[in-house]
């Protein structure tokens, strides 16, 4: 039974003796997105692999500190191989991507601009008939307040006539 129960005791003592370097060397290549959310970059390979095999790099050094809050912070340095030749082509490589970006940036501008041109010419195109139902509105208002009045005077003078039917409830003859 101890024969059993000793490597399953023993597991977490060997897993527990890993560096704090050797933890970060041994995850997985990660960086963060647009959305703040952590995303793996490629399962494939550790951040050891990704670091310690940089062509650029003649030496690498991990090493880890504790801050001033107590945590264990791992460091990561390059030595930087033949710097003059590495930086003019990377400089070379980031202008060539800025400026992919700042044409499809221009691109997407160009295309922005040319449906907002369309916006504005099917505007002015449907501004007379705007302009025209405004002044078919206007009449209309006027057409409305016309029959409001005559509906006034109308029932004005149903109660005219009703007054006066009463005052002459036999009618009233001017042929006397």
């Amino acid at each position: 039974m101890y024969k059993k129960i000793l490597p399953i005791i023993a597991i977490p003592l060997f897993l527990g003796c890993k560096s704090e370097t050797d933890i970060v060397k041994d995850s997985n290549f990660t960086y963060v997105d647009y959305d703040n959310k952590p995303q793996i970059f490629d399962a494939s390979f550790t951040i050891e692999e990704a670091f310690d095999h940089r062509q650029v790099c003649s030496e690498t050094i991990w090493s880890e500190f504790e801050d001033e809050r107590g945590r264990t912070i791992v460091q990561y340095e390059c030595y930087l191989d033949n710097l003059a030749a590495y930086f003019p082509n990377w400089l070379e490589g980031r202008k060539t991507l800025e400026v992919n970006y700042l044409k499809d940036k221009y691109d997407d501008l160009n295309e922005i601009k040319a449906k907002l041109d369309k916006v504005y010419d099917r505007q002015k195109e449907l501004q007379p008939i705007v302009d025209n139902k405004e002044n078919d509105f206007d009449a209309y208002s006027k057409i409305f307040s016309d029959l409001a009045r005559l509906k006034r005077d109308q029932q004005w003078y149903l109660r005219e006539i009703k007054q006066r039917e009463k005052l002459f409830p036999n009618g009233f003859d001017f042929a006397l």
